[in-house]
């Protein structure tokens, strides 16, 4: 067989797969490994007829043994010191994550440390595993670099899991790399006690990189900056959300993180000076392999990288060797050899997209770019050929993993590919030229500042134009077989025997359109099958210790009632809105946002709606007029008016229906505040769909309470928002008993300092038999309402 991989890999493959439902011990694996093995051998031996199963049978087994080894984790593993007291851990620092300004004067660090030791109030003991470790210091004191090694006091934690819909499971993430604990600690618990001689090298090429970082990027904007190392190392820390956002909506997302485009595009340029310098073909090749494997050292070992290097020695190997070059062939080499050394990436997002595209180039690509011949240009044809075979090879993943496509793609990657690889191509330059001699860089610095600011302005222009991005459903597992049996026929990969060729169907006018059109109601039927139930979904989001809710109404029009936190006036905190709210609703295929609504203007609610309200176009903006600061909160009345977006003043009683979805305003929140808390200042809002309403109570306690069961004396609910995150002074036995809500959903940080939510509160709810829900332990909550029934559904990963 001219190429054994194409049965070997899947079959490999397979094995890890399984590993994930046969939760047996790694001793019993190894036994049925040897015995398969030995099987095996002794069919080939014995010429049995159905020796290749035999075979194939074996390495299925070998993936059950390498991934129920990488999965077994010692005792020692430092998860199993995760607990509720500070502990001090000794390791070295094996890589750095970023730095980011956290306000005046102080800054935050991620690191990487391989822990090896681990003291607690018990003794010290021996630890292995890695740690993602956050320092907040000052901007004096000084960075950990690669190799040192360091000690540090603090507590322990357990990677967050996914808890809001379509959220990273870092849990997960973090494990198959190794990591399973984070910390978080001051300057001043850190501790550098040395450096490891073996981590030299690598320390080396973290300090040249930043050299060329620096010289690169000198004279040029901070935002053109941040993209241009996005784009030749991959470095996306400091691009602003924005620009990433508008880089994924037109199918360019892809070129900020180092993958093949990068490799092939260095390669090429590399060899093709080496040709013009008259270099021997066997120079040529050597030269640019050893460029590649520098370029590999210097932007770190992800799997896009890592396999696109791999394809790029395989494939110039064989030149080198002069033989024959098989894409395909090394491109399952490369994936081979990733999964025998980190069997767990697999499962990787990343992994899955580099391998799943370049599968889609190699086979899919030809043929799409002849029939882009006959109506466009070579160059427009190629590039729209490589966009297409790509987005259709991952399309299960794309809509499992962002619900979306960008339909602009074809426009945008025909118009900016040439422009983009002429900026990594000259950023490469001027890093060279800059940290070689400064003066003859500058003007092709302040051309590639030109360039990455002209390329940003287009990117921004393509994603918003409407409809660039399609929100589609997510395949099932039988949608996706389907869909890729259906591939491969139509691309003519592999028919079956009773099945007829694709190209006899489609040179058939009649046929064609039949086809065409089955195509087209297949299309439809898919996309409305995720619609089919149309009805009324509220989301709690876990913000942390705050407040947000998205409402999906029936046609697909979005409300935000509150936005979470945000970042202070300092800089230090978390952007809800950037990191957790407008991700979510650029998942949920939301593109405008019909109403927002603010109960009042304390951080915690209202800090995240900057973000929102900057980036997303809203039609409407109604907010409580009281609150600890006069008015409403001044930055979202500066933004409002900024962004033409209209402010409605609530009025008890006031009304509105949008898409069938009634809000009516119960209490405008113009209770006078008697603490410098302000709560009584509280917007509620109750939100009616058929049989069901939802109460928005923002953080209504107390008196404030006490004031709604006077000129309210009939307000029910069937979903309880508890105000104020489950505080003591609220949601008392009295306004239980009027409003009598079926469900309560209290929206609450975890660990957070105010003792939120109080164990009185929680005892009341389940007194009147109120099944409550906590954000902080159970993730986002979902209710779906088709207006007679109510579906619950939370988010939490465990």
């Amino acid at each position: 067989m001219r190429r054994p991989l194409l049965l070997i890999f899947p079959a490999y493959c397979l094995g890890l797969w399984l590993a994930g439902f046969l939760p047996l011990p790694l001793w019993l694996f190894f036994i049925w490994g040897v015995l398969g093995a030995g099987v095996a051998v002794w069919a080939v031996y014995r010429q049995w007829q159905y020796a290749s199963c035999w075979l194939l049978g074996a390495v299925v087994l070998s993936g059950l043994v390498r991934m129920s080894a990488v999965s077994a984790l010692p005792d020692i593993f430092i998860a199993h010191y995760v607990g509720k007291e500070p502990v001090r851990a000794a390791g070295i620092i094996i890589d750095t994550a970023g730095t980011w300004a956290e306000g005046k004067g102080h800054l935050r660090a991620a690191y990487l440390v391989d822990v090896q030791h681990i003291e607690n109030a018990s003794g010290t003991y021996r630890a292995t595993g890695k740690m993602r470790l956050t320092v907040r210091q000052t901007d004096q004191q000084p960075l950990c670099q690669i190799g040192d090694r360091v000690a540090v006091r603090g507590k322990l934690q357990l990677p967050r899991p996914g808890s809001n819909p379509g959220d990273l499971d870092y849990r997960a993430y973090f494990l198959r790399r190794g990591i399973g604990a984070v910390m978080s600690c001051d300057g001043q618990e850190l501790d550098i006690t040395g450096t490891s001689v073996w981590y030299e090298p690598l320390r080396k090429m973290r300090h040249l990189r930043e050299t060329l970082g620096n010289a690169m990027t000198r004279h040029m904007g901070t935002t053109e900056a941040a993209l241009l190392k996005g784009l030749v190392f991959g470095e996306r820390t400091a691009l602003p959300a924005e620009i990433g956002w508008d880089f994924a909506d037109t199918g360019l997302v892809h070129i900020l993180s180092v993958s093949g485009y990068h490799v092939a595009l260095l390669a090429g340029v590399i060899y093709g000076l080496l040709r013009l310098a008259n270099c021997s073909e066997a120079v040529r090749i050597k030269i640019t392999m050893l460029c590649i494997a520098g370029y590999v050292l210097l932007v770190g070992f992800s799997p896009p990288v890592v396999r696109s290097a791999l394809m790029a020695v395989v494939l110039l190997g064989a030149d080198l060797l002069l033989r024959k070059k098989d894409g395909l062939q090394a491109l399952l080499v490369a994936g081979f050899l990733l999964l025998l050394w980190e069997p767990r990436q697999l499962y990787d997002i990343g992994f899955q997209l580099s391998f799943g595209a370049t599968a889609g180039l190699i086979l899919l690509s030809p043929g799409f770019s002849a029939a882009f011949r006959k109506y466009l240009p070579a160059g427009a044809a190629s590039i729209s050929a490589a966009t297409v075979a790509a987005t259709l090879a991952v399309l299960p993943f794309l809509a499992n993993y962002f619900q979306q496509i960008s339909l602009i793609a074809l426009l945008s990657n025909i118009v900016l590919t040439y422009p983009v690889s002429l900026l990594i191509v000259s950023g490469m330059l001027a890093a060279l030229l800059g940290s070689l001699w400064a003066p003859p860089a500058y003007l092709l610095n302040l051309f590639n500042n030109w360039l990455a600011g002209l390329l940003i302005r287009l990117t921004a222009l393509f994603a918003g134009v409407p409809g660039a991005a399609l929100h589609i459903p997510v395949f099932s597992w039988w949608a996706a077989a389907g869909y890729y049996l259906l591939l491969i026929w139509i691309c003519q990969l592999y028919t079956p025997g009773w099945l007829p060729a694709f190209s006899h169907i489609w040179r058939d006018r009649r046929r064609r359109l039949l086809f065409c059109g089955l195509g087209v109601l297949l299309g439809f039927a898919w996309y409305g099958s995720a619609a089919s139930e149309r009805g009324l979904t509220v989301t709690f989001l876990n913000v942390g210790q705050g407040d947000a809710a998205f409402l999906r109404t029936p046609h697909n029009q979005g409300i935000l009632i509150d936005g979470g936190p945000g970042l202070r006036t300092d800089g230090t905190g978390y952007d809800t809105g950037e990191k957790i709210i407008v991700p979510f609703l650029r998942r949920a295929g939301i593109r405008t946002l019909d109403l927002v609504v603010l109960s009042h203007a304390h951080e915690d609610h209202a800090g995240g709606l900057r973000t929102v309200l900057g980036y997303l176009p809203v039609k409407g903006l109604l907010a409580a007029p009281g609150g600890p600061e006069p008015g409403k909160s001044p930055a979202l009345e500066a933004l409002c008016r900024s962004k033409g977006i209209p402010v409605m003043k609530p009025a008890a009683g006031q009304r509105l229906e949008i898409d069938g979805v009634v809000l009516e305003v119960i209490s405008t929140g113009d209770l006078p505040a008697k603490d410098d808390q302000g709560n009584e200042a509280s917007l509620v809002i109750r939100v009616s769909y058929g049989a069901h309403q939802f109460l928005f109570t923002g953080d209504l306690e107390g008196e404030a309470e006490q004031k709604l069961r006077q000129t309210s004396p009939k307000l029910t609910c069937t979903v309880l928002k508890v105000g104020h995150h489950g505080s003591a002074k609220g949601t008392s036995e009295a306004f239980l008993e009027m409003v009598n809500p079926a469900f309560a959903v209290i929206s609450v940080g975890e660990t957070n300092p105010y003792g939120h939510p109080a164990p009185a509160v929680l005892r009341r709810l389940q007194a009147y038999h109120v099944q409550s829900f906590r954000t902080d332990r159970d993730g986002a909550v979902s209710f779906f309402s088709d207006g007679h029934r109510l579906k619950v559904t939370t988010y939490m990963q465990k």
